[in-house]
């Protein structure tokens, strides 16, 4: 009889990563998991070698995936509100990669399983939202690291703590999660900035700073500033 060793394999990691989800990995045994997949708990340490390398690699294979589902190049060409939606969608979807980070924050204290290859993803990310920056279309006030660290957040949080969710907003159906996600993740698109340089450009002063003013449904107000903080002139245009 030939012994499908793949096929095993896969058994292994999708009980694994449903045992870690739920129970993290202090709460979860190769015991638990090798029941699960239904194989012997030896083949569990005879192909990942222990619960917290199998740990390492279900993490390692749930961000791959999470980084094939929703990849992102650069905002300068891409929309970050359409890339914040995608997350969203993606965690509400599959909720795992945001469980299995939580229980990893508890258990180590330090440095991380894969975190040099980790840091590296997410330099990419990061470089995607300068990139954003350098072409107008994200604002630059806030860091390039931290924006991303923001945009990940409110996009994984629905799913983080869907308890908090339902308390502030309600149980919603999935017709209501996809109109609140299209107004929230609607906001972070780039105004037309177009629009507002060519406005600025035929000013007679010489303008330091651009202040939003107030909202209103799609549109925006400005207030182009001089260096004496002056307002120069007032102007708005939609998102």
């Amino acid at each position: 009889m030939v012994w499908d060793t793949e096929g095993t394999k896969r058994k292994i990691k999708e009980a694994a990563t449903a045992e870690f989800a739920h129970y993290g990995l202090d709460g979860t045994t190769v015991e638990q998991i090798a029941k699960k997949a239904g194989v012997n708990k030896e083949r569990v340490y005879n192909y990942f070698g222990g619960k917290r390398t199998l740990f390492a690699t279900i993490l390692r294979d749930e961000l791959a995936t999470v980084a094939q589902a929703v990849p992102v190049t650069s905002f300068a060409t891409e929309d970050i509100g359409d890339y914040a939606g995608r997350v969203y969608d993606y965690h509400r979807e599959r909720p795992e990669l945001i469980r299995l980070l939580h229980w990893e924050a508890l258990v180590f204290d330090n440095e991380v399983p894969d975190e040099d290859l980790r840091r590296t993803f997410y330099r990419d990310k990061t470089a995607a939202v300068l990139e954003g920056q350098k072409a107008g279309a994200i604002t630059k006030n806030i860091d390039p690291a931290q924006l991303m660290l923001f945009i990940l957040s409110i996009a994984g949080w629905w799913s983080t703590v869907p308890q908090v969710a339902r308390m502030l907003c309600g149980p919603l159906s999935e017709e209501e999660h996809t109109r609140h996600a299209c107004e929230c993740y609607g906001r972070l698109r780039p105004i037309n900035l177009r629009d507002m340089k060519n406005c600025v450009s035929e000013l007679p002063h010489e303008v330091c700073n651009i202040e939003v003013g107030r909202t209103f449904d799609d549109v925006v107000s400005f207030e182009a500033i001089d260096a004496d903080r002056s307002k120069v002139c007032t102007f708005a245009t939609r998102r």
